[in-house]
């Protein structure tokens, strides 16, 4: 059972949302406060949170590194007004993995729910891959370096997994977008330079396993 976190203030739409992505094998929480979706999540951890950025008690911008700290496997979509590109870069370098503006379509929606979901349920079980000097642990989303271990959010990992998968070839921001996000907005090409940037500062020196072919796209290769 996979289980959708709602916090939306807006009691129609939260339960419109709730209506529209409810099937046999979700559950579906809603909620209108901060301090609910707390309560919730330590009792029922999500697979995914939609999080609406206002609630009576906060901006759910200040919460999403604490919630990511916890889950670090739960992916999170921001609902919000504020729908400039700025607005939603940010968004994603705290740790949502998605943004959508208000007014959205329950449709893109859906579709961005399903293949968060599916995304996580595909990936194959590998312990480890080698990467010259470092390794990379799918499950746990990870990297062993001699320096310690270097631990990735859910889209990060989502993003260098898929890389390591291409075997050294370069891929495109297009073709990640519609493997990872399926999504072909132009807008959110600006997405995969993000979290390219948040996993180069996350590595550091060994950031030159992500190498750039420029106005295209990325490819992995070893650490010397």
């Amino acid at each position: 059972m996979r289980k959708i976190l709602v916090l939306e203030d807006n009691k129609m739409l939260a339960e419109t949302i709730a209506t529209a992505l409810k099937t046999k094998d979700r559950k579906i929480f809603v909620t209108p406060s901060l301090e609910k979706l707390y309560s919730i999540c330590k009792k029922n951890p999500p697979d995914l949170c939609i999080l609406d950025r206002f609630v009576e008690d906060g901006d759910s911008i200040e919460a999403i590194e604490y919630l990511k700290e916890l889950y670090p496997q739960t992916k999170y979509i921001f609902l919000t007004k504020k729908s400039r590109l700025l607005d939603k870069i940010n968004g994603l370098e705290k740790g949502a993995d998605d943004y959508l503006p208000k007014p959205f379509s329950l449709a893109e929606l859906r579709l961005k729910v399903k293949n968060m979901l599916t995304w996580e349920l595909k990936q194959p079980a590998v312990k480890k891959i080698d990467l010259g000097l470092i390794s990379f642990l799918p499950e746990s989303g990870s990297f062993i370096t001699p320096d310690g271990d270097i631990y990735l959010r859910k889209r990060e990992k989502d993003i260098i997994f898929y890389l390591i998968q291409a075997a050294g070839r370069t891929v495109s921001r297009n073709h990640l977008l519609r493997t990872i996000w399926r999504s072909e907005d132009e807008a959110q090409l600006n997405t995969i330079d993000v979290y390219i940037r948040r996993l180069r500062r996350k590595l550091g020196k060994y950031h030159t396993i992500i190498q750039t072919r420029r106005g295209f796209g990325y490819k992995i290769v070893e650490f010397q």
